[in-house]
């Protein structure tokens, strides 16, 4: 590597070449041992400039990966230290191999880094208020019985009053007034669903539950519908609710319903296949959910080193000044992960001394699956070694579902302390339309999930997005093809075993892609 791009200063190097040039030189001698540590600082700054990720950075030791040198795919680890004892060696480690000592005695190190510091805007989480009462629907005038049958459905169109600076809500239940009717034998399904401009539900279900008539009272009385799961609704996005008996010999339930006086009941007399909305009617219900408000713009702090200086003194001799920038700026991070499939992810290619990743039951990774640089997914990978992703923690990804309803995973507990983490997960699935959708999950349970992002519409290729996971808000946000998707506040908890990885994985083997998977934890 040429000096001529290191902007490298080696002062008392001249005075020894000088020396050297008049009379034949004793190795011991200070100008020997001064030209010596000099082009001992040369070979370290060349190396520091080729950094690509450190390790360890302080004034005494120093510890960093270069690219391949020696075409076995995998980077270059070099390591220099020093004790700090006077007349200890300077050692130089490669590779794991042995130390060896660059020079024998030395009196003095210090190495210091240039670091600039960059900050990346991105919006804010969107924080949720408690539940309270979103509307309510028990003014109408002429209430009536309406009998749900698996032919005759019921519904209710739904847009509640927000504060002026709601910027979303989340309906969490419905409130109705039912009573069973017969045998006791009928199975209600019931399904929140977007609106269309026509105030008619639309063919995607937003959530949904199911309601036994054995749990109705026998007399008309409130029942409690509760939904979980959903998306965050725009300010102005209403929803329906639906109502459909879907077993029961005749008769499945009685709805209360006002037949004047509504705001928007929703009838089928087809199982729900089409729906008449009727403005002047309504259902008798309580609506409850919570709205949601813009927190303030947040940002990601990274740094990065963009030069090294180093003071070495051998003893007995003056001390020998260098300084080089770092070709590659790398940033300062204390884990990376990156799985291009170039080659099976299973080496170790950031160089820590284990294997990146790691089959979840202990298999051979299956290489053949591994094709012009894409890993069609016939197995659960995870990273190694363990980590706790405490710091802001950018996770990249490029990866596709190709059948439709299968899933393609990325998953971590992260923001660990002891048994304390945010168990998140991001999802990709084919839609039967040929669109993609990405859903960005939270475990809240051992057994129960929540929807944090929720992006439809996307194409049927690879879809590139990326989780920034900040501990510092306790918040992820979701960037998809370079564009914000929002920020949403996640819940630690403890009710899981810890893995302490991320994993990649599918629903359903061979159906799916990964791309590329890049993992960086700051330091």
């Amino acid at each position: 590597m040429s000096l001529g791009i290191m902007a490298v200063l080696l002062v008392g190097l001249a005075s020894a070449m000088l020396l050297v040039g008049q009379a034949v030189p004793d190795p011991a001698s200070p100008a020997m041992q001064t030209l010596d540590s000099a082009m001992v600082g040369q070979q370290m700054l060349e190396e520091l400039a080729a950094a690509t990720f450190f390790f360890q950075h302080a004034a005494r030791e120093v510890e960093f990966a270069v690219a391949d040198r020696n075409n076995d795919k995998a980077p270059e680890v070099i390591r220099y230290e020093w004790s700090g004892v006077q007349g200890d060696p300077l050692m130089r480690y490669y590779n794991g191999a042995g130390p060896v000592a660059v020079i024998p005695e030395l009196d003095d190190l210090q190495l210091a880094y240039e670091i600039e510091s960059t900050s990346e805007p991105y919006s804010g989480a969107v924080m949720f208020g408690g539940e309270r009462q979103l509307m309510n629907e028990s003014g109408g005038l002429l209430p009536a019985t309406y009998t749900l049958t698996p032919t005759a459905a019921l519904g209710q169109y739904m847009l509640p009053s927000l504060p002026a600076d709601a910027v979303g809500w989340k309906p969490t239940r419905v409130v109705i007034s039912a009573r069973s009717n017969g045998k006791m034998d009928g199975v209600i399904t019931a399904q929140l669903r977007g609106a269309t401009a026509a105030k008619l539900p639309k063919s995607s279900v937003l959530a949904e539950t199911t309601i036994l008539e054995s749990s109705l009272p026998g007399t008309m009385g409130w029942v409690d519908v509760t939904f979980v799961n959903l998306p965050m609704l725009g300010p102005t996005e209403g929803v329906c609710l639906l109502l459909l008996g879907q077993a029961g010999g005749g008769n499945v339930a009685d709805i209360e319903h006002y037949t004047f006086a509504g705001s928007g009941k929703l009838t089928s007399n087809n199982g729900g296949s089409s729906w008449t909305f009727n403005s002047l009617q309504g259902t008798r219900f309580d609506l409850y959910g919570k709205s949601a408000t813009q927190g303030p713009p947040q940002q990601a702090d990274r740094e990065y080193v963009t030069g090294v200086s180093v003071m070495l003194q051998p003893s007995g001799c003056p001390p020998v000044f260098a300084e080089t920038n770092t070709l590659n700026v790398p940033e300062l991070r204390s884990y990376e992960w990156l799985a291009d499939f170039s080659t099976p992810p299973t080496a170790d290619f950031n160089g820590d001394g284990v294997a990146d990743w790691v089959t979840c039951d202990g298999s051979p990774f299956m290489a053949g699956a591994i094709k012009g640089e894409v890993w069609t997914v016939a197995q659960a990978i995870q990273t190694q070694p363990a980590c706790d992703f405490g710091q802001l923690t950018t996770i990249e990804v490029g990866a596709r579902s190709r059948l439709a309803g299968v899933e393609v995973e990325v998953s971590a507990d992260v923001h660990r302390t002891g048994a304390t983490a945010a168990w998140l997960s991001a999802s990709l699935v084919l839609e039967a339309d040929n669109s993609q959708t990405l859903s960005v999950w939270q475990s809240i349970s051992d057994t129960t999930r929540e929807r944090l992002h929720l992006v439809r519409g996307l194409p049927s290729g690879v879809v590139n997005y990326r989780l920034l996971i900040d501990p510092g808000w306790g918040t992820v946000n979701l960037n998809v093809e370079g564009q914000d998707k929002g920020t949403a506040v996640y819940t630690r908890i403890s009710a899981l075993a810890p893995r302490r990885a991320v994993v990649l994985r599918a629903t359903e083997a061979n159906k799916t892609e990964f791309d590329y998977v890049r993992i960086r934890v700051a330091e």
